[in-house]
């Protein structure tokens, strides 16, 4: 019984720990996409969209400003194109490429916007200042973008939007498997805990009525007027009541622990008695003799 119930708090063990293993996966699970949804909540990819179309404006009255200066200085200009240039190529990496990615329109706002990035490039980089003509030729380039720009940003915020909205929905969905599998958890948990009990108490009743038994047959073989020896499986003499003593001579002392063999059978017999013994173990069935 000791080995079987051994065998059963191991299953058990078992499977609570695959159990406990799976809502530890799923509660990682979980405090990644929260991770990822309180990240998310603070990206700067729709930001820096949108201050695209702040800095064009922006680049819009520099450029004004330089074409009436005529002291205008092409450095800060400079300066202020490559941010400008930086900002529009945003769109096409990282998370904005991600993010646009998953609508159709994208594509149709972002060649004017490319093709402008380009010929922005071409003219910031040739050689030598910036003539007042380039300086026109962007302030062109700059207004005919912003409206792909703005176009560009809005839909960003809806996309944005979109999947911020897909990420919360997903994380109630985790949320909602990790709870039932805590819930579930318990109640198993529970469940064993009240078998576990209940075998407990079996175990212990038994084992009071298999001392109970013991104490009333050693009682019984002790006040026999009979005499009464008692062996294990093995032949080994377990008790030797006081009529035994009366009638073999043996003191209880002297002869418990000694097998039958040494001490009852005759050596002629030793074997036959061995035998007899093996076959009834094998067999459960006894073969009286003399």
């Amino acid at each position: 019984m000791k080995a079987g119930m051994n065998r059963y708090r191991i299953a058990v063990l078992a499977g609570l720990g695959l159990i406990c293993l799976l809502l530890s996966f799923m509660v990682t699970n979980l405090l990644a996409q929260l991770r990822e949804l309180s990240t998310a909540a603070s990206d700067n990819t729709q930001w820096s969209i949108s201050q695209l179309d702040t800095e064009l404006a922006n680049q819009s009255v520099v450029l004004a400003d330089g074409l009436s200066d005529p002291r205008f200085s092409p450095d800060d200009i400079q300066l202020r194109i490559d941010i400008m240039i930086s900002r529009a190529s945003i769109i096409n990496s990282g998370s904005a490429a991600a993010i646009f990615s998953q609508d159709d329109r994208a594509a149709d706002l972002f060649a004017p916007i490319n093709d402008f990035v380009d010929r922005a490039i071409s003219i910031s980089d040739q050689p030598g200042p910036l003539t007042r003509a380039d300086l026109e030729e962007l302030r062109v380039l700059v207004q005919g973008v912003r409206p792909n720009v703005r176009e560009t940003a809005l839909l960003g915020v809806a996309l944005g939007a979109a999947n911020a909205e897909a990420r919360r929905a997903e994380f109630a969905r985790q949320l909602g498997r990790t709870g039932g599998m805590t819930i579930g958890l318990l109640l198993m948990m529970g469940g064993l805990l009240l078998l576990l009990d209940r075998m407990l108490l079996r175990a212990v009743k038994r084992d009071a009525e298999l001392q109970t038994s013991s104490k009333l047959l050693a009682s019984t073989v002790a006040a026999s007027l009979d005499a009464i020896v008692t062996a294990d499986e093995t032949g080994k003499i377990i008790e030797f009541n006081a009529a035994a003593e009366d009638v073999f001579g043996w003191k209880r002392a002297e002869i418990v622990g000694q097998t039958m063999e040494q001490t009852f059978i005759p050596e002629r017999m030793r074997d036959a008695h061995h035998n007899g013994m093996k076959r009834y173990l094998e067999t459960d069935k006894p073969r009286v003799v003399g």
